[in-house]
Protein backbone atom coordinates (compact mmCIF):
# COMPACT_ATOMS: atom_id res chain seq x y z
CA UNK A 1 0.00 0.00 0.00
CA UNK A 2 2.94 2.07 0.61
CA UNK A 3 3.99 1.95 -3.07
CA UNK A 4 0.73 1.93 -4.30
CA UNK A 5 1.42 5.22 -6.27
CA UNK A 6 3.77 3.58 -8.18
CA UNK A 7 2.47 0.88 -9.49
CA UNK A 8 0.03 1.87 -12.00
CA UNK A 9 -1.19 -1.61 -13.03
CA UNK A 10 -1.76 -2.36 -9.83
CA UNK A 11 -5.68 -3.19 -9.45
CA UNK A 12 -5.96 -5.49 -6.40
CA UNK A 13 -4.28 -6.73 -3.51
CA UNK A 14 -5.42 -10.19 -2.39
CA UNK A 15 -5.66 -11.08 1.55
CA UNK A 16 -6.04 -14.41 3.31
CA UNK A 17 -4.74 -13.40 6.87
CA UNK A 18 -6.46 -10.11 8.17
CA UNK A 19 -4.30 -9.99 10.85
CA UNK A 20 -3.26 -5.77 10.93
CA UNK A 21 -6.04 -4.93 8.86
CA UNK A 22 -8.40 -3.71 10.83
CA UNK A 23 -7.82 -0.25 10.50
CA UNK A 24 -7.03 -0.29 6.69
CA UNK A 25 -10.28 1.01 4.45
CA UNK A 26 -8.97 0.98 0.37
CA UNK A 27 -10.72 -0.34 -2.35
CA UNK A 28 -7.86 -2.45 -3.66
CA UNK A 29 -8.32 -4.60 -0.43
CA UNK A 30 -9.89 -7.45 -0.89
CA UNK A 31 -10.61 -10.96 0.94
CA UNK A 32 -9.32 -14.24 -0.84
CA UNK A 33 -13.36 -15.31 0.40
CA UNK A 34 -14.62 -12.52 -1.44
CA UNK A 35 -12.55 -13.30 -4.35
CA UNK A 36 -13.89 -17.24 -4.44
CA UNK A 37 -17.41 -15.73 -3.60
CA UNK A 38 -17.36 -13.91 -6.65
CA UNK A 39 -15.81 -16.00 -9.16
CA UNK A 40 -18.27 -18.24 -8.00
CA UNK A 41 -20.99 -15.76 -9.18
CA UNK A 42 -19.21 -15.57 -12.22
CA UNK A 43 -18.84 -18.93 -13.22
CA UNK A 44 -22.63 -19.12 -12.89
CA UNK A 45 -23.59 -16.59 -15.23
CA UNK A 46 -20.00 -17.62 -17.64
CA UNK A 47 -19.68 -21.02 -17.50
CA UNK A 48 -17.50 -21.17 -20.30
CA UNK A 49 -15.18 -18.75 -19.61
CA UNK A 50 -12.86 -20.75 -17.90
CA UNK A 51 -12.28 -22.76 -20.76
CA UNK A 52 -12.23 -20.05 -23.30
CA UNK A 53 -9.46 -18.17 -21.29
CA UNK A 54 -6.85 -21.00 -20.81
CA UNK A 55 -7.47 -21.63 -24.78
CA UNK A 56 -5.88 -18.03 -25.31
CA UNK A 57 -2.83 -18.53 -23.51
CA UNK A 58 0.33 -18.97 -25.30
CA UNK A 59 4.02 -20.49 -24.86
CA UNK A 60 5.47 -17.30 -24.25
CA UNK A 61 2.98 -16.03 -21.73
CA UNK A 62 4.49 -14.58 -18.23
CA UNK A 63 4.12 -17.19 -16.33
CA UNK A 64 5.72 -15.76 -13.16
CA UNK A 65 8.79 -13.38 -12.49
CA UNK A 66 11.67 -15.24 -10.98
CA UNK A 67 14.84 -13.75 -9.00
CA UNK A 68 18.42 -14.48 -9.49
CA UNK A 69 20.57 -15.07 -6.59
CA UNK A 70 22.32 -11.96 -6.79
CA UNK A 71 25.69 -13.34 -6.75
CA UNK A 72 27.70 -10.75 -9.16
CA UNK A 73 25.52 -7.97 -7.63
CA UNK A 74 21.98 -7.10 -6.82
CA UNK A 75 19.02 -9.81 -7.54
CA UNK A 76 18.04 -9.39 -10.89
CA UNK A 77 13.93 -9.52 -11.69
CA UNK A 78 13.57 -12.42 -14.26
CA UNK A 79 10.20 -12.86 -16.33
CA UNK A 80 9.56 -16.32 -16.79
CA UNK A 81 7.52 -17.38 -19.52
CA UNK A 82 5.54 -21.17 -19.46
CA UNK A 83 7.66 -22.13 -22.16
CA UNK A 84 10.88 -21.63 -20.21
CA UNK A 85 9.59 -23.92 -17.29
CA UNK A 86 8.38 -26.68 -19.56
CA UNK A 87 11.33 -26.54 -21.94
CA UNK A 88 13.59 -26.84 -18.45
CA UNK A 89 11.43 -29.54 -16.71
CA UNK A 90 11.70 -32.00 -20.09
CA UNK A 91 15.25 -31.61 -19.51
CA UNK A 92 14.76 -33.34 -16.46
CA UNK A 93 11.83 -35.58 -16.85
CA UNK A 94 13.63 -37.02 -19.88
CA UNK A 95 16.20 -39.44 -17.94
CA UNK A 96 14.07 -39.28 -14.64
CA UNK A 97 10.05 -39.08 -15.72
CA UNK A 98 7.57 -38.02 -12.85
CA UNK A 99 4.59 -40.34 -12.82
CA UNK A 100 0.57 -39.62 -11.58
CA UNK A 101 0.96 -41.82 -9.16
CA UNK A 102 4.01 -39.59 -7.20
CA UNK A 103 4.27 -38.14 -4.56
CA UNK A 104 5.91 -34.87 -4.06
CA UNK A 105 7.03 -32.56 -0.77
CA UNK A 106 7.89 -28.79 -1.47
CA UNK A 107 10.11 -28.04 1.59
CA UNK A 108 11.98 -25.12 0.00
CA UNK A 109 10.52 -21.81 -0.73
CA UNK A 110 8.68 -21.71 -4.14
CA UNK A 111 10.77 -18.23 -5.19
CA UNK A 112 13.22 -20.86 -5.40
CA UNK A 113 13.97 -21.66 -9.69
CA UNK A 114 14.05 -25.88 -8.45
CA UNK A 115 10.72 -26.21 -6.65
CA UNK A 116 8.98 -23.65 -9.51
CA UNK A 117 10.47 -26.29 -12.28
CA UNK A 118 10.84 -30.17 -10.17
CA UNK A 119 7.89 -28.96 -8.09
CA UNK A 120 5.05 -26.91 -9.20
CA UNK A 121 5.88 -27.25 -13.35
CA UNK A 122 6.10 -31.11 -12.79
CA UNK A 123 2.97 -31.58 -10.81
CA UNK A 124 0.67 -29.90 -14.09
CA UNK A 125 2.69 -32.00 -16.80
CA UNK A 126 3.10 -35.38 -14.50
CA UNK A 127 -0.02 -35.25 -12.64
CA UNK A 128 2.32 -35.86 -9.22
CA UNK A 129 0.76 -34.97 -6.16
CA UNK A 130 1.96 -31.79 -4.60
CA UNK A 131 2.09 -31.94 -0.94
CA UNK A 132 3.89 -28.71 1.61
CA UNK A 133 5.43 -28.87 4.95
CA UNK A 134 2.96 -27.78 7.85
CA UNK A 135 6.09 -25.14 9.52
CA UNK A 136 9.67 -25.44 8.54
CA UNK A 137 10.19 -26.97 12.11
CA UNK A 138 8.13 -30.30 11.31
CA UNK A 139 9.51 -30.57 7.34
CA UNK A 140 11.73 -33.78 8.72
CA UNK A 141 8.31 -35.48 10.31
CA UNK A 142 5.77 -34.15 7.60
CA UNK A 143 8.55 -35.60 4.85
CA UNK A 144 8.77 -38.91 6.77
CA UNK A 145 5.18 -39.21 6.84
CA UNK A 146 4.29 -38.37 3.34
CA UNK A 147 7.47 -40.21 2.11
CA UNK A 148 7.77 -38.88 -1.30
CA UNK A 149 8.70 -40.50 -4.50
CA UNK A 150 10.55 -36.98 -5.77
CA UNK A 151 12.23 -34.84 -3.56
CA UNK A 152 14.51 -31.52 -4.33
CA UNK A 153 16.71 -30.12 -1.71
CA UNK A 154 19.71 -27.55 -2.34
CA UNK A 155 22.90 -29.60 -2.13
CA UNK A 156 24.72 -28.61 1.10
CA UNK A 157 21.28 -29.78 3.03
CA UNK A 158 21.91 -33.70 1.56
CA UNK A 159 25.25 -32.85 2.83
CA UNK A 160 24.34 -31.72 6.28
CA UNK A 161 21.79 -34.73 6.10
CA UNK A 162 24.90 -37.47 5.11
CA UNK A 163 26.73 -35.62 8.04
CA UNK A 164 24.01 -36.02 10.56
CA UNK A 165 23.31 -40.04 9.87
CA UNK A 166 27.48 -40.21 10.38
CA UNK A 167 26.79 -38.55 13.48
CA UNK A 168 23.66 -40.02 15.21
CA UNK A 169 25.72 -43.45 14.08
CA UNK A 170 28.64 -42.69 15.85
CA UNK A 171 26.51 -42.00 19.37
CA UNK A 172 24.55 -45.36 19.03
CA UNK A 173 25.16 -48.74 20.86
CA UNK A 174 28.42 -50.81 19.46
CA UNK A 175 25.73 -53.66 17.98
CA UNK A 176 24.30 -50.30 16.00
CA UNK A 177 27.84 -49.22 15.01
CA UNK A 178 28.93 -52.65 13.77
CA UNK A 179 25.82 -53.41 12.42
CA UNK A 180 25.98 -49.74 9.99
CA UNK A 181 29.63 -49.99 9.43
CA UNK A 182 29.22 -53.33 8.06
CA UNK A 183 26.18 -52.73 5.93
CA UNK A 184 28.43 -49.90 4.74
CA UNK A 185 30.95 -51.22 3.67
CA UNK A 186 28.53 -53.77 1.12
CA UNK A 187 26.99 -50.34 0.09
CA UNK A 188 29.72 -48.51 -0.89
CA UNK A 189 31.04 -51.56 -2.37
CA UNK A 190 28.38 -52.03 -4.73
CA UNK A 191 27.95 -47.98 -5.67
CA UNK A 192 31.09 -48.08 -6.53
CA UNK A 193 31.19 -51.31 -8.64
CA UNK A 194 27.78 -50.04 -10.06
CA UNK A 195 29.33 -47.00 -11.50
CA UNK A 196 32.11 -48.97 -13.08
CA UNK A 197 29.80 -51.45 -15.23
CA UNK A 198 30.78 -54.48 -12.28
CA UNK A 199 29.04 -56.21 -9.38
CA UNK A 200 30.18 -58.04 -6.10
CA UNK A 201 31.02 -61.30 -5.79
CA UNK A 202 27.31 -63.48 -5.14
CA UNK A 203 28.09 -64.40 -0.89
CA UNK A 204 27.85 -60.38 -1.01
CA UNK A 205 25.08 -60.05 -3.17
CA UNK A 206 23.09 -62.49 -0.73
CA UNK A 207 24.30 -60.28 2.27
CA UNK A 208 23.14 -56.87 0.69
CA UNK A 209 19.45 -57.53 1.01
CA UNK A 210 19.88 -58.26 4.84
CA UNK A 211 21.56 -55.05 5.44
CA UNK A 212 19.27 -53.14 3.33
CA UNK A 213 16.49 -54.83 5.81
CA UNK A 214 18.52 -54.33 8.83
CA UNK A 215 20.21 -51.39 8.40
CA UNK A 216 19.42 -49.32 4.95
CA UNK A 217 16.02 -49.64 5.23
CA UNK A 218 15.08 -47.87 8.59
CA UNK A 219 17.77 -45.30 7.73
CA UNK A 220 15.35 -44.15 4.60
CA UNK A 221 12.28 -44.38 6.57
CA UNK A 222 13.68 -42.06 9.23
CA UNK A 223 14.58 -39.51 6.63
CA UNK A 224 11.02 -39.77 4.50
CA UNK A 225 13.23 -41.88 1.86
CA UNK A 226 11.76 -45.09 2.01
CA UNK A 227 9.75 -44.72 -1.56
CA UNK A 228 12.46 -42.39 -3.23
CA UNK A 229 12.61 -42.82 -6.68
CA UNK A 230 15.11 -39.64 -7.49
CA UNK A 231 16.10 -37.28 -5.11
CA UNK A 232 18.17 -34.18 -6.71
CA UNK A 233 20.75 -31.84 -5.32
CA UNK A 234 20.54 -28.22 -6.95
CA UNK A 235 21.75 -25.09 -6.72
CA UNK A 236 25.67 -25.37 -6.34
CA UNK A 237 28.29 -28.98 -6.80
CA UNK A 238 27.53 -32.04 -4.53
CA UNK A 239 30.73 -33.44 -2.71
CA UNK A 240 31.28 -36.57 -4.58
CA UNK A 241 31.43 -38.35 -1.40
CA UNK A 242 27.73 -37.82 -0.56
CA UNK A 243 26.38 -38.65 -3.77
CA UNK A 244 28.31 -41.99 -3.13
CA UNK A 245 26.67 -42.20 0.48
CA UNK A 246 23.44 -41.88 -0.52
CA UNK A 247 24.30 -44.36 -3.66
CA UNK A 248 25.19 -47.10 -1.10
CA UNK A 249 22.50 -46.22 1.23
CA UNK A 250 19.83 -47.70 -1.93
CA UNK A 251 19.08 -43.77 -2.68
CA UNK A 252 19.36 -42.24 -6.05
CA UNK A 253 20.83 -38.67 -5.74
CA UNK A 254 20.80 -36.47 -8.86
CA UNK A 255 22.90 -33.38 -9.18
CA UNK A 256 21.11 -30.97 -11.38
CA UNK A 257 22.88 -28.05 -12.56
CA UNK A 258 20.72 -24.63 -14.06
CA UNK A 259 20.89 -21.12 -14.12
CA UNK A 260 17.76 -19.15 -13.27
CA UNK A 261 18.39 -17.06 -16.79
CA UNK A 262 19.13 -20.37 -18.62
CA UNK A 263 16.55 -22.81 -17.31
CA UNK A 264 17.93 -26.77 -16.54
CA UNK A 265 21.27 -27.35 -18.77
CA UNK A 266 22.01 -30.23 -17.48
CA UNK A 267 21.17 -33.59 -14.97
CA UNK A 268 22.55 -37.34 -14.29
CA UNK A 269 20.94 -39.52 -16.52
CA UNK A 270 18.49 -42.32 -14.20
CA UNK A 271 20.91 -45.13 -14.21
CA UNK A 272 23.94 -43.68 -15.59
CA UNK A 273 25.99 -42.05 -12.37
CA UNK A 274 29.86 -41.59 -12.29
CA UNK A 275 30.75 -41.67 -8.97
CA UNK A 276 34.07 -39.69 -8.84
Amino acid sequence: LEINDQLPSLQRIVYWNDKGLRHYDDAILVSLAEVIRLGEEHQKSHPDHFEQSLALGKGDDLAMILYTLGSNGLPKALPATYQFLLSSLESALASNPAYDSDEYVSVITPGWFFEQVLGFAACLVSGQKLNFIERPETAPEDSREISPHILVYPSPVWDQIASAIETNVGSGTWVKRTLYHLSMSLGYERADLSSSGGQMNIFKRLLHPIAGLVVFRPLKDKHGLNRARVIYAAGSMLPPQTTRFFAAVGVNLRQVFASTEGGIVSVHPGDNVNIQ
